[in-house]
């Protein structure tokens, strides 16, 4: 199953905070939600400086920006995650189709669009004070990071890759229903061997990403345009991301997430009443945390 929807490990190369912060705020699983969101500043500005290496002149703007966005995005946005889950939960008791779980999936996209549409102004206006060498930083670290990737996801062995997919998947799903019996644990990995996912492709579309972040941010830097002209650029990088201009990559990624919306759904069908109701319990669980934090908004 592809880590875009079971592993939870699509990072692509979104700039700057966002990555960061969109893990925060999808982060279903994590059993320490509330704990996590109100540090999650702390968490984007952490990551933020291991990325381009924040000066001391940048940080006060650059804590007060992602400050600012988590003010926006608990206030505005936790609530219609919260309606989500409420809808969800129910759903999760009956059987589903592979178009229900598309829906879904795109419904995240839409919440990953909208949050990044909030940042864009604060992104823009930091990526025009960032130095040669910051540029130089954040080019290392992408080095770094593909060589995570391909530790985790290019195993020499194939054997040993496919069981690494494996364990991935399994514990996403667990992280849901609970532990996966045997026999869904075999369909499982039956299924996972007929997916289309391809980390070769991955990782060279994960490598354009991060070239065009570095040529925009280069050209940023050396023609120092207005900051309206900044921020239209970002934004056409920020969809270039989102949105692979790459013709064969679109073709490839759809296949995929045609693919795995199927998946997801006949696993689902797979579960017990047993499984669905752990899978509701958590749900509710998910939802109560947001309904609280974004309480907190309003205290």
């Amino acid at each position: 199953m592809d880590p875009a929807i079971i592993d939870g490990r699509r990072r692509g190369s979104l700039p700057l905070v966002m990555g960061l912060l969109l893990s925060v705020v999808l982060m279903a699983g994590c059993s320490t939600m509330r704990l996590a969101y109100n540090q999650g500043q702390h968490m984007a500005y952490w990551w933020l400086d291991n990325y381009i290496d924040v000066t001391d002149e940048q940080s006060p703007q650059a804590r007060d920006e992602i400050s600012r966005w988590f003010r926006w995005h608990r206030a505005t946005q936790l609530p219609a995650y919260a309606q989500s889950l409420a809808q969800l939960r129910q759903e999760v008791l009956h059987d589903g189709t592979p178009a229900q779980a598309c829906r879904w999936w795109g419904e995240v996209t839409r919440w990953r669009d909208l949050a990044a549409e909030h940042a864009l102004p604060a992104m823009a206006d930091l990526a025009l004070k960032l130095t040669p060498e910051q540029i130089e930083h954040l080019q290392n670290r992408y080095q770094k990071s593909n060589r995570e990737f391909r530790k985790d996801h290019l195993q020499e062995d194939h054997e040993e890759r496919q069981q690494a997919r494996l364990k991935r998947s399994t514990e996403r799903a667990e992280s849901l229903y609970g532990r996966l019996s045997p026999e869904q644990r075999q369909w499982l990995a039956q299924r996972m061997a007929a997916s289309p996912f391809d980390a070769e492709v991955s990782l060279r579309e994960r490598q354009r990403r991060q070239q065009d972040v570095l040529q925009t941010l280069r050209a940023l830097q050396a023609e120092r345009p207005a900051v309206e002209q900044a921020r239209a650029r970002v934004r056409e990088l920020v969809h270039r991301l989102m949105n692979s201009p790459d013709a064969h990559y679109r073709s490839y990624h759809d296949k995929l997430t045609a693919f795995n919306c199927e998946l997801v759904a006949q696993l689902h069908n797979r579960t017990t009443a047993d499984q669905r109701q752990t899978a509701q319990d958590k749900l509710h669980g998910w939802e109560k945390d947001l309904r609280a934090l974004a309480a907190a908004a309003e205290s």
